[in-house]
Formats: structure tokens, C-alpha cells, sequence
């Protein structure tokens, strides 16, 4: 393993500064610092919290209909035999619902929960952590679902889409099942995997989970667990725990004060802007979809009155405040609202995020004492690159390291071409040329002293030899460029597993391509290892 800087690789300052605690951004994230408090009096503290969650049934209710369909591993069952406890708290992640289990960093977030669990509970010992995986299936975007990087079999990285014979428009996750297009799509991607005795149980556990008729969120949650469920940890659907009615105290709130949330928002955006950073996410007056007729649509303002409109129908306030009390299932929150509606339900102490979820984390401290909650630490995700035996042996014989290859493609090209430019060769080739130049024109007197008409021949035989060079010179060429080919051809691989389609792995390569490599089990042990370095830098991990 080696570390690279998130500065160097070029992630916002916000997040830079808050992996550095630098002061300005740390400020704004205060639980960070009681985390590492490991005296009686926070863990008192921590055990009032626990105490206090009023809706553990109901969650564990939520865990069981989102798990099943799958067999739960032993630890799997702890965990929820230790979350009826009320002096168990959660660590927890989360991420949208993602095609063959979403990106690498789906299941980073994942291990780091897994491991920032484990710690607290060394540190705490008179409390219970539980890691907990928030499967966010109430987002509606199904073209961002349905797609996924991999890399073909002629070594080239490219994006599998998946299709629909209808596809949904504006229906949450949730309520989206796979048709039979599925079937080519998952065929496709078998295809893509790499060539290794894991492939096979691999695309077994692909055939099984993706078929027609499967939600698309117990697919996703078949992955996770093929990667994380030994480890523990517990998968909820917000769906599940929306249809429960678990949102609706902040969903009132939202809809009674509307627009107070808005405006917290945007002094805090206005604080970090004059610090030099950036914010994420813009707020609105009310911070809630509703879902009406298996439709999501966003809750707006509308113009020139009081009313709201969602989709095609406006409505009143009121009305909106009657559907909250009597049918809060249908309201869902938006982006800036959703961490306080999951610490509203969960008996959280600290949230997993990346680097764009802490970026709008930063915005959204103030909601936390308005909606009467105490804001959870949150802490960051492992960030990594995995490299595999080949590709490390292409980098060796390079004599560059991994970050080598983490840019544009024709930049590489272009420096390993530079690289292999044999200088020497083409010095040699130079200095014989002159060297041929030269002793013709130091023979010329003398031949032409004894007999002027050979002074042609002089002339001829000099050009046959310069020919001669330029001859090997082009056979030297040709030999050349079989070799920047076949270097070029290898460097051209690795670049599409380190930085596919322009971007880092972690973002574009779902975890199944290297369990298909290496094997789940020796990649979860990767995983457990990676995970006990601190999550402050990207880290290089070579898998094999």
C-alpha cells in the first residue's frame, strides 16, 4: 500500500481542508471532536442517545423486509439481536441503489462502517455498534441506477447501460423491478469479466440475482451482501422505513416551518462561500418529494401565490400539512434533508460519507437543533485504487507508479513514447551518417588526384552506404514500433483499470470485477486490512 494525497489528486478544498481538521471546515462538523472522547461522561452521553431512539422496532422491521430475500449470516443476526438493545448505537453509510452493486466506493463505504464500528465498541465498552447500510431506493433516477464501468475484453473501459422495454419514469427505485432486458445485460457483463477461477461463481451469483421479475433493490442488496454480509453489517431500505411512517415528525416540521430550512442553508452556504469553499447542494422551501400514483415528483414553490405545486397538481399548505399527518408515506426528503430524517430514525452516532456527501454535510449542521436533534459526527470514507499483479508488473517495467496512469490517455502515450526512445541508438546512427560524410570527403582529393573521373563513383558509393543506414534505420523503426505496441498496448490496459474513462476506479469499477479476480474472500480480507489505515489519503492497494 501507498498513500497519495486527495490535494494531489485534485479533490475540492472543502474536503481536503476537512480531512487535514483544518479549522475553518472543522467548525463546522463540532460532534467530530467528541467521537475520539473516550471518558465515562461521553459515554454517558452516548448511552442517553441510545436510550432515547424510540423507533428500534419498527427499524429492525424495516432490516428484516429489506434482507428478505437473503440468508443472514450469523453476524448479521448479532447485530440485530444487539440493535432491540437500548444501549446499542449505529454507524452508518449509505448510498443509492446501483447496478452490480454500484462503484468500488459503494462497498468502501461500506468496510469503512464495518471497521468505525468495531473501534467505537473497543472504545466504548459498555455500549453496542452496529454498522448499518442505508439503501437510498427512494431516488427516482433511473438512468443513474442503471449503468456501471467495466472493461472489455480488449482491455478498453466502457459503460454497460441497462435497458428497458419500458423504462420508468420518475418511479423511486423502490417500485422499479428488472424486465427480461436484464438478462442480455447481465450476459454482457459475465462477458466483461476478467478470465480468473473466481469468474465463474462470480457470474453465477450475477445469473441468479439479475432476472426478470427482481427489484431492482433486492438485486442490489444480494450484492451487497455477497461483499459485506460476513462482516455484519445491516442493510434498510428508506423506502421501508418511509412506507412506516418513520419520516413524518420531520416531514411536519419541513412543512410547518417552510422555507426556515432554506434559510439556515444558505447562511451556512454563505459561511463557507466566504471561507473559499464551495456549496454542494441549493436548498428550497420545502425540502420533500411527494410520491403520488407511483410517481416521485419534487415539492416547489409555486409562483405568484401561497400554493405548492408537485408534478401537474398544486396544493395548499394545508393540504399538505393534512397528507403529512394522515399519510406520511408519500413524502421522502430531498438531499439536504435526508441525513437529519436518518439520525431522526436511527440510533446514530456517526455517518460514513464522500467527499460530496461531507461537502453538503457542511451546509446542513443549523437543521439539526431546529428539527430538536443533536447532530451526528461524520466521518470519512476510504478512498482507494486497486492494483492487480499484472497491471503492477506493467508499472514496474515502466518504472512509474500507479498515479502514472491517473490522467488523459494520450498524455501517457505520449510520455512512455519518450520513454522508449532509444537516444543512444539514434546518436549512433547520426555520428555513422556524418562519419560516412566525412571519410568520402577525406578520400575525394586523393581519388580525384589520381584519376579525376572516378569522383562519380566516390559520389555513388558514398550515397549507397548513407543508403544503407537509412535502410536499417527503417527496419530499426519497424522493430521499434512493435515494442512501443506491445508497451503501449499493456500501458493502454492499465490505464483503463486504474483510471477508467478518465475518472478514479473507485467511481467507475463495481467491487465484482476484482471479487471476480481475486475471489470475495481474499478481497474482503483486502478490505479489512485497507480499512484499518485512516481514511486520509487515497490509498494504492495491490490485491494479489
Amino acid at each position: 500500500m501507498h498513500n497519495l494525497s486527495f490535494e494531489r489528486l485534485g479533490f475540492s478544498r472543502l474536503f481536503v481542508d476537512f480531512i487535514a481538521s483544518g479549522e475553518r471546515i472543522q467548525s463546522r462538523f463540532q460532534a467530530n471532536a467528541a467521537l475520539s472522547d473516550t471518558t465515562n461522561t461521553f459515554a454517558s452521553v452516548l448511552a442517553s442517545e441510545a436510550a432515547s431512539r424510540e423507533y428500534r422496532a419498527q427499524v429492525i422491521e424495516a432490516i428484516e423486509a429489506t434482507m428478505h430475500q437473503i440468508q443472514r449470516t450469523p453476524a448479521q443476526e448479532r447485530n440485530i439481536q444487539a440493535l432491540l438493545q437500548s444501549h446499542t448505537l449505529t454507524v452508518t453509510t449509505g448510498q443509492q441503489v446501483g447496478l452490480l452493486g454500484g462503484a468500488l466506493y459503494t462497498m468502501l463505504k461500506g468496510w469503512t462502517a464495518v471497521a468505525t464500528a468495531q473501534n467505537l465498541a473497543k472504545a466504548h465498552t459498555t455500549l453496542q455498534f452496529v454498522p448499518i447500510f442505508w439503501v437510498e431506493d427512494n431516488d427516482h433516477d433511473i438512468d443513474e441506477i442503471s449503468r456501471i464501468s467495466l472493461i472489455n475484453t480488449q482491455g478498453d473501459a466502457y459503460t454497460l447501460q441497462a435497458s428497458w422495454n419500458l423504462k420508468p419514469e420518475r418511479t423511486a427505485a423502490a417500485d422499479v423491478v428488472y424486465d427480461e432486458t436484464i438478462e442480455a445485460t447481465i450476459t454482457e457483463a459475465i462477458e466483461a469479466l476478467p478470465n480468473s477461477e473466481h469468474s465463474h461463481s462470480v457470474a453465477e451469483l450475477l445469473r441468479t440475482t439479475y432476472t426478470s421479475g427482481t427489484p431492482v433493490v433486492g438485486a442490489f442488496v444480494s450484492i451487497l451482501q455477497a461483499a459485506l454480509g460476513e462482516a455484519g453489517i445491516l442493510f434498510v431500505s428508506a423506502a421501508e422505513l418511509r412506507k412506516r411512517g418513520l419520516f413524518k415528525t420531520i416531514v411536519k416540521k419541513e412543512l410547518e416551518t417552510t422555507g426556515a430550512s432554506a434559510q439556515l442553508v444558505e447562511q451556512a452556504s454563505t459561511t463557507l462561500t466566504s471561507h473559499g469553499y464551495h456549496a454542494q447542494a441549493q436548498a428550497s422551501a420545502a425540502n420533500l418529494f411527494l410520491h403520488t400514483d407511483g410517481k416521485r415528483h419534487k415539492i416547489n414553490a409555486a409562483e405568484g401565490d401561497d400554493t405548492f405545486q408537485a408534478g401537474e397538481i398544486r396544493y395548499t399548505h394545508n393540504e399538505l400539512l393534512k397528507i403529512a399527518e394522515t399519510e406520511p408515506h408519500r413524502f421522502s426528503p430531498s438531499v439536504l434533508l435526508r441525513p437529519v430524517v436518518q439520525d431522526a430514525v436511527l440510533p446514530n452516532v456517526a455517518y460514513i460519507g464522500g467527499p460530496g456527501e461531507i461537502a453538503y454535510l457542511a451546509q446542513i449542521q443549523e437543521l439539526y437543533p431546529h428539527f430538536g436533534l443533536t447532530p451526528t459526527a461524520t466521518l470519512a470514507r476510504h478512498s482507494a485504487t486497486l492494483l492487480d499483479n499484472r497491471t503492477a508488473q506493467v508499472c514496474e517495467k515502466l518504472g512509474v507508479p500507479a498515479e502514472f496512469f491517473f490522467r488523459r490517455y494520450a498524455e501517457i502515450e505520449q510520455d512512455i513514447m519518450h520513454q522508449q526512445e532509444n537516444k543512444a541508438l539514434v546518436s549512433a546512427l547520426d555520428s555513422t551518417k556524418a562519419t560516412i560524410e566525412q571519410a568520402f570527403a577525406d578520400l575525394l582529393p586523393h581519388i580525384t588526384a589520381l584519376d579525376p573521373t572516378l569522383a562519380p563513383t566516390s559520389d555513388r558509393m558514398k550515397h549507397q552506404a548513407l543508403q544503407g543506414i537509412t535502410d536499417l534505420e527503417a527496419k530499426i523503426r519497424k522493430a521499434q514500433k512493435r515494442l512501443e505496441e506491445t508497451t503501449l498496448g499493456k500501458a493502454r490496459k492499465a490505464a483503463s483499470l486504474l483510471f477508467p474513462e478518465g475518472g478514479l476506479q473507485e467511481r467507475a469499477l463495481p467491487y465484482l470485477y476484482f471479487a471476480a479476480k481475486v475471489g470475495f474472500e481474499a478481497l474482503a480480507g483486502t478490505m479489512q486490512e485497507l480499512a484499518k489505515q485512516e481514511a486520509t489519503a487515497h490509498i494504492i492497494v495491490n490485491i494479489e
